[in-house]
């Protein structure tokens, strides 16, 4: 399985979702045990390795090695024969002096966001006709991490409906088919503000210029939606291989002159303008967008009842290839290939504990 920090911010900037840390929704190997009881814990280790790392030494453009760990820590509750509650907690650090880790300083460790959720994974089957099942879940996301805070976020909340279809006696094992679709909405101020003496210290080390200045773009997240695809196939009773692909689209607020307060100014009484609080001056009133696809290819293996070891590639980035300001041609969801050095995709390696 792939752990996840990049697709739980909005804020997290496309340099630092490189890492192998990916979403949540991937194979969780269980452990045979945790069926008989009505909760389970299980601990996920992760290491991973940018796709920089592996760029030619000659590239002008190339970054330095990429590399981080990740640990994840889950609980969840039975609380009847359909619903489950669960608790989330991640931590991440990288340990390269790299763009990918685009912090307030090198090396920064960051307690993720919290999780807590309730979900029924299959709320009703259509066993006459098409064998698909329906399942729910909500989450909320509580803002202990670092982008969050810088934010002002006071709370995230997503909700979830699974489609999925399981086809029995595929060759040497089954085969699992979903779509899940996640709206999502944050609540928190419209936007950051600059004369706060913090804002600064949580800017990202990326958006800092020459001057010392931060050049990050203050509007908060609004709301947003996640599609989900994925595809499962688990065989000779220990394997799995595992495919997963995101649309992730994030909607924030807009930061027109008459909606932005005073206190954006950069200086003093300065009027707001659109260099004063971030925005392109071709930009257009309404609220901004970003749009980003995230791919997961994993090879799964359970070695004992309660250790899951998995091997998979990771990459979250653009859907399009840029050439200057223009969209030339899309990007392949699964590996970076158009800008390696970036460390937009990663290779990582899991291994997960279940009681």
């Amino acid at each position: 399985m792939a752990t996840d920090h990049a697709e739980g911010s909005s804020e997290a900037p496309a340099s630092e979702t490189g890492s192998g840390v990916a979403s949540a929704a991937t194979t969780v190997h269980e452990a045979e045990g945790t069926a008989t009881k009505p909760w389970s814990i299980s601990g996920t280790f992760e290491q991973s390795l940018g796709s920089g790392t592996f760029t030619a030494p000659g590239d002008a453009h190339a970054r330095t090695v990429a590399y981080s760990w990740a640990f994840v820590l889950r609980g969840s509750y039975r609380l009847t024969d359909m619903l489950t509650a669960s608790l989330r907690l991640d931590l991440d650090k990288q340990l390269t002096v790299t763009a990918v880790d685009a912090g307030s300083k090198a090396r920064e460790f960051y307690f993720r966001d919290i999780r807590l959720g309730v979900g029924a994974e299959e709320i009703y089957r259509d066993e006459q006709y098409t064998g698909i099942a329906f399942g729910a879940s909500s989450q909320l996301r509580l803002p202990t991490d670092t982008w969050s805070r810088a934010a002002g976020r006071v709370l995230r909340w997503d909700n979830s409906a699974t489609l999925s279809r399981t086809f029995e006696d595929v060759g040497p094992g089954s085969l699992r088919l979903s779509f899940m679709e996640t709206l999502r909405k944050d609540f928190g101020p419209r936007a950051r503000d600059r004369n706060d003496a913090s804002y600064l210290d949580t800017c990202r080390s990326i958006a800092i210029d020459s001057a010392g200045d931060c050049v990050s773009n203050i509007a908060s997240a609004n709301w947003g939606l996640v599609h989900t695809l994925s595809a499962e196939y688990n065989f000779f009773e220990k394997w799995t291989v595992s495919l997963q692909l995101l649309l992730i689209n994030t909607f924030y607020y807009g930061l027109s002159g008459s909606e932005t307060p005073e206190r954006l100014a950069a200086t003093g009484d300065a009027p707001v303008t659109d260099a004063t609080i971030g925005r392109s001056r071709y930009a257009i009133d309404a609220a901004d967008q970003r749009d980003q696809t995230w791919g997961i290819l994993e090879v799964g293996y359970q070695a004992t009842e309660n250790i899951g070891l998995a091997l998979g590639l990771s990459s979250l980035q653009a859907p399009f290839i840029q050439s200057g300001g223009n969209s030339k041609a899309l990007t392949f969801p699964f590996w970076d290939f158009a800008t390696p050095s970036n460390n937009q995709s990663s290779v990582y390696f899991d291994a997960t504990f279940t009681y």
